[in-house]
Parts: structure tokens; C-alpha cells; sequence
């Protein structure tokens, strides 16, 4: 886990990233946040992301369940009183998954664009086949699966992925963040330590039904849509509004999916507020 402030407080907030991330690559979000405020922020590198080493099987990968039962894990040995959680596209789905599985460990909760597959393309992917089928027909999931892994150097993969895909309109500081953990060493240069297939595998294994969880969210819940993804479509904004109540519920059509790494200035004020809300609970 990265840490973001005085570690030797207890933890006020966790943050997930989203799909093919990890927890540094949000330090120009969290890290002026943390200063400013005082807090101990942590963010982890969820299962096959960044530099954990807890094992990946991407043809079993049916559900999220492991990156839930990994973070409640997290909280059950690391986490005595209630934190806020906060998560960015896969990571704001498993925040929400937890926080309804842990209501005693979280007491507000933040998702930037959360992803979400539609009910009759969810039931697909309960079958290796139907997963499999949905890897090479989805223009995301193809795509990820045929990323390239390996560089020549650091340098190298900063100039292929700067200002293009989820880096167009990032830093380059939040490029570089990205990359330290993003990349590790080989004899050959460097690697992903993201595996593309794991990517890929994550996208259509979204099985677990987030309105569902929504159902048992804090009191202090806000989620924010940005683009077309899961929820920001217009049906399913309806729905998980009529849950946790419009107030709760932003959609900002002048940002994009990326946007926690594109504007954190503007992203951080929610964190901000729910840190807030944490120390008042």
C-alpha cells in the first residue's frame, strides 16, 4: 500500500484504483489532499495490479469477489474504526461492494465513474465461453487483451502513452507516477505489471449487482459519472439514484472517465468532503 501522510496514525481513507492501475499512480490526487488536511491516506494495489503479489488465473476470473475479500481482509487486520472509502472506475465499484459489507468499517464512501455491465450481458459472463466471446467482440476488452507489455525502457513507454488513451490530458507527473509501479524490471526492459489478459479478464468478469450494495451505503455516499460508462447511462443513473438518492448522485458531462487523474483538483473536493463527514461521524 502506498502511503499518503503520517502513517503512524490510524488510516482516515482507502482508495482503489481503477482496472490496469494501482495506488501511486493517484498521488497527484492524494497526496495534496493528505498535506492539506492532515490525514493518513492509504491507497492499495488491488490483486494483479502494481506490486502486490497475491495470484492472478485470468480464465477463473468470473467475478469481482476476490477484490472485495481481499480489501475486507485489508480492513478486518489493519482498520479498528470507521474510514472512508474511496474508488475510481473498478475501484469505486468494489468501494461500494465493501462498504455494504463492512458498514462498520466505513462510514462515507466517494466512486468516481463506476463501471457496470448491463443484466443481459452480466449473465455472459457467469461462462468461461461467454467471457471469452465477450473478450473479442468488446473493442475495450479487445483492445486491453492485445496491450502491449513490454518496453525497452521506462522512458520508452513514457513517450508511447503520453497524451493518448486514459493519458490524454494527464500530467506528466501523473504519467511518471503511473509508470514506476506500472512497469517492472526484466532483462529485456521493462514490463506491465498489470498482465494484459488480467486487464481484460477484470472488464467482463463485472458479475456482482452494485444496486444491490448501493442498498446499504453509508449515509455519506456520493458518486460521481463522468462519461458513458456503467451508471452515467442514463437508465442506470435513474436507478441507483432512486437508491442512494439524486443529492448523492453528480453527472459531469464535460468530463471524461479519467478524470481523477486528468483534473484531481476537481476530484478532490469530494474526497475532501467525506473526510470531513468521516471526523464529524
Amino acid at each position: 500500500m502506498v502511503h499518503f501522510g503520517d502513517d503512524s496514525k490510524p488510516l482516515d481513507m482507502l482508495f482503489l484504483h481503477a482496472n490496469g492501475f494501482h495506488g501511486l499512480a493517484y498521488r497527484t490526487l492524494l497526496e495534496p489532499l493528505a498535506k492539506e488536511t492532515g490525514a493518513h491516506i492509504g491507497a492499495v494495489d488491488l490483486r494483479g495490479h502494481g506490486l502486490t503479489d497475491l495470484p492472478i488465473d485470468p480464465g477463473a476470473l468470473n467475478n469481482w469477489k476476490c477484490f472485495e475479500d481481499d480489501i475486507l481482509a485489508f480492513l478486518g487486520a489493519h482498520v479498528s474504526a470507521p474510514i472512508a472509502i474511496a474508488g475510481h472506475s473498478l475501484g469505486a465499484v468494489i468501494s461500494l461492494l465493501v462498504a455494504a459489507r463492512a458498514p462498520q468499517k466505513v462510514k462515507a464512501l466517494t466512486c468516481f465513474d463506476p463501471v457496470y455491465i448491463p443484466q443481459p450481458l452480466r449473465s455472459v459472463t457467469y461462462f468461461k465461453a461467454g467471457r471469452k466471446w465477450l473478450i473479442s467482440k468488446l473493442a475495450l476488452t479487445r483492445n486491453a487483451a492485445k496491450r502491449r507489455a513490454v518496453f525497452a525502457s521506462r522512458e520508452a513507454a513514457f513517450k508511447r502513452y503520453r497524451g493518448r488513451g486514459p493519458f490524454k490530458g494527464v500530467s506528466d507527473g501523473a504519467l511518471r507516477d503511473y509508470l514506476e509501479a506500472g512497469l517492472m524490471e526484466r532483462n529485456d526492459g521493462v514490463k506491465l505489471t498489470c498482465e494484459p489478459a488480467w486487464e481484460a479478464a477484470i472488464y467482463v468478469a463485472q458479475a456482482r449487482n452494485i444496486f444491490k450494495a448501493a442498498k446499504r451505503a453509508p449515509a455519506h455516499s456520493r458518486i460521481v459519472l463522468a462519461s458513458a460508462f456503467g451508471p452515467a447511462a442514463p437508465s442506470m443513473q435513474k436507478k441507483i439514484s432512486g437508491i442512494v438518492g439524486a443529492q448523492n448522485v453528480e453527472k459531469h458531462e464535460d468530463r471524461t472517465h479519467f478524470f481523477p487523474l486528468q483534473d484531481p483538483d476537481f476530484a478532490r473536493k469530494y474526497l475532501r468532503a467525506a473526510l470531513k463527514a468521516k471526523s464529524e461521524g
